[in-house]
């Protein structure tokens, strides 16, 4: 069994101004994850979590290597940093995810992802009462296959600015 999403993308292509549905499953949300992770914005090395064949042993693998090289090869003491994501999904400025990824990917797909993300009503039930739908205004969908590649793509400047900090202040290396 699948769930099946209906989304309205327009057809610009066929210079009609009419909206045409199709229907996205579970399958075909990972073959969109698979394109934007092979030809969409480019993650920083530092986020080895979310890049393909990086597994957590492999960061943590790492993590340990470069933390020897920096003690024993620079004197320095690397301070780690980790994030929450869990607590961090209903915070993210979906505007600022979208324009980061303009110029990597198509029109037709940067609108169908706005509408994936920014057209969603959403309501709790909790002991058999429904709440009213609500818009969530900001936030990455939790538990959506593509909701970790938009996050890091909120999140990839936080390195480079990170390193720049460290260089320019004479501050501990972060990693």
């Amino acid at each position: 069994m699948f769930d099946l999403y209906n989304i309205y993308w327009h057809r610009s292509f066929f210079r009609s101004s009419i909206y045409a549905e199709c229907g996205l499953t579970p399958r075909n949300l990972g073959v969109l994850l698979k394109f934007l992770q092979t030809n969409g914005y480019p993650l920083d090395i530092a986020q080895g979590g979310f890049r393909e064949s990086r597994g957590a042993i492999d960061q943590a693998l790492c993590l340990a290597e470069i933390y020897y090289i920096l003690r024993s090869n620079h004197h320095t003491k690397p301070v780690l940093a980790f994030l929450d994501i869990k607590s961090a999904y209903d915070t993210v400025d979906r505007n600022y995810i979208w324009e980061i990824l303009q110029p990597y990917i198509s029109p037709l797909l940067l609108g169908l992802l706005r509408n994936l993300f920014d057209e969603v009503q959403i309501e709790v039930l909790l002991s058999n009462a429904t709440s009213r739908r609500f818009h969530p205004k900001t936030g990455v969908l939790q538990g959506s296959i593509l909701s970790p590649y938009l996050y890091s793509v909120y999140i990839n400047q936080l390195p480079v600015y990170l390193r720049r900090q460290a260089i320019e202040d004479d501050t501990p290396h972060y990693i």
